[in-house]
């Protein structure tokens, strides 16, 4: 549950205040990656945000991590595209058009690799020491209106 993830992390668990979203479908946490733990927030088929044939559609995922334009590095295949844009002035990555991964430091200054894989179009930035993720909404207007609206 929502509280329960609360009470596994580190850092404070924020969810999306758009009236179409109401709570998760579900809570995935990951305590021990990256340090300090992740929550990941499922949103299945909402208003304006319609879920894909695995059911899914937003999914939010936050955890302690830098990336900077310095430190945020991204393998992306042919036809993925990477926009700067931002999110509550925040500084963001709007990244869309396939498979890709990235690479971030985390709360400890070490590079991680392995543990986040995209398959949507995914809006990332910082916000108050989190990285934040907002992943499978219909467009970047759209994914920054969720990142938007993110608070405890």
């Amino acid at each position: 549950s929502l509280e329960e993830a609360r009470g596994v992390v580190d850092f404070p668990v924020v969810v999306p205040r758009l009236e179409t979203f109401g709570a998760p479908d579900r809570v995935l946490v990951d305590a021990d990656r990256p340090i300090g733990g992740s929550v990941t927030l499922a949103y299945g088929d909402r208003a304006g945000y319609p879920a894909g044939r695995d059911g899914t559609g937003v999914q939010i995922t936050e955890f302690r991590a830098d990336i900077s334009p310095e430190a945020f590095e991204k393998m992306i295949h042919t036809g993925v595209r990477v926009e700067r844009t931002t999110v509550s002035g925040q500084p963001a990555f709007w990244v869309a058009g396939g498979e890709h991964f990235f690479f971030y430091r985390d709360a400890n200054g070490q590079v991680v690799d392995d543990t986040i894989r995209l398959v949507a179009d995914t809006l990332i930035w910082e916000s108050g020491g989190l990285t934040l993720r907002v992943e499978g909404a219909p467009s970047l207007d759209a994914a920054r209106a969720v990142g938007e609206s993110l608070s405890e």
